[in-house]
């Protein structure tokens, strides 16, 4: 009997090898399962729902400029599961950039961006741009006000910019009107960003194994299985899934009414009205300016925390300074912007 156990202990052992379950079974410390540590693979859920809602919009969507708001509207008025789909795409997307931005104060926090994993923060700042640059071209693609009038704001920055902006600017090709080439963008070049750096993020991880606090730097503590926390995250993300049909249901996104050229009557959306102030003062030239300060702003983190001159104590307590000085700043900033007046910044 004992030998036909261990016969069967060892099938079962070579099973999940030949399945890859074993790659799933390796140690990690107990505060990874944590909620506060959990916030990156919430996020990676999050964008698992938007791509599969948006590969069903994809089948719905008219991607010329005389179309797209029509195919929007039907979506949204005459198919209601359609419209909640549609609900499920928009909120994972802003869940997924309110979360991403929240994950990154965490690992600013516990210190998780010093040698070696510096690299890693780095792919984490490259993510968080993709991820801001598929929620812009998303509010295009409805080609409402709101998206006519984000497709000019982005127009302007590349007149500023100049020739570093000819890749993406109208003068490209004159086959495609600009918003199909904002669709191609939106569903294929940026999703395959997408992956290929969340594929390095998670190698890295994976690689550098998860980072410990410096409240708990020396203290011994038992390891967990990885595979607990991987439990833990796919019954946050059916969770989430759960929450996403219910805001997308009784809290369907706006649609406002079709494009109108020639004028700017809306405010950009929230991840985007921490330059609405900016852009009062300076116009377009108010995006570049305050997109080149959070630029500097996330890479001093990077610099003060990995800076070998100074004490690990001091290293610890500016950084977070950094951070909670940072976030202040966008904070006030975003709630001017939304307490401020619409204005015309293109002369449209």
């Amino acid at each position: 009997m004992k030998q036909e156990d261990s016969h069967s202990n060892l099938s079962n052992l070579s099973t999940a090898k030949a399945l890859g379950f074993d790659a799933v079974s390796y140690p990690i410390p107990p505060h990874a399962n944590s909620l506060w540590y959990s916030l990156g693979g919430l996020t990676l859920g999050l964008i698992v729902w938007a791509i599969v809602t948006g590969i069903i919009l994809s089948q719905y969507y008219a991607p010329q400029s005389d179309l797209a708001w029509d195919s929007v509207f039907a979506i949204s008025a005459d198919i209601p599961w359609l419209s909640i789909v549609r609900g499920v795409h928009y909120w994972s997307a802003t869940l997924a950039v309110a979360l991403v931005i929240v994950h990154l104060a965490r690992v600013v926090w516990t210190l998780a961006l010093r040698y070696p994993r510096g690299i890693n923060f780095i792919v984490g700042l490259l993510l968080l741009g993709v991820l801001i640059n598929l929620y812009f071209t998303g509010t295009v693609l409805k080609w409402d006000q709101e998206g006519y009038e984000a497709l000019q704001h982005f127009k302007a920055v590349n007149d500023l910019l100049g020739p570093l902006t000819y890749p993406v600017s109208e003068e490209l090709t004159l086959t495609n009107e600009m918003l199909q080439r904002v669709v191609t963008w939106h569903i294929s070049i940026l999703p395959l960003i997408l992956l290929f750096l969340l594929g390095l993020h998670l190698f890295y991880i994976r690689h550098h194994g998860i980072s410990t606090p410096p409240e708990l730097e020396g203290k011994p503590q038992p390891k967990v299985p990885f595979y607990t926390h991987a439990i833990k995250l796919g019954g946050l993300s059916l969770l989430s899934l759960g929450v996403l049909i219910i805001l997308g249901t009784y809290f369907p996104p706006v649609l406002l009414n079709r494009a109108v050229e020639g004028i700017e009557a809306t405010k950009p959306p929230l991840p985007f009205l921490v330059f609405y102030q900016l852009e009062n003062w300076m116009g377009a030239m108010g995006i570049l300016v305050g997109s080149a300060i959070m630029v500097v702003f996330l890479l001093a983190f990077l610099a003060v925390a990995n800076l070998p001159s100074l004490k690990e104590e001091l290293r610890i307590k500016l950084t977070r300074l950094l951070l909670v000085v940072g976030l202040l700043l966008w904070l006030f900033f975003t709630v001017w912007g939304a307490l401020s007046p619409p204005a015309s910044h293109l002369g449209m």
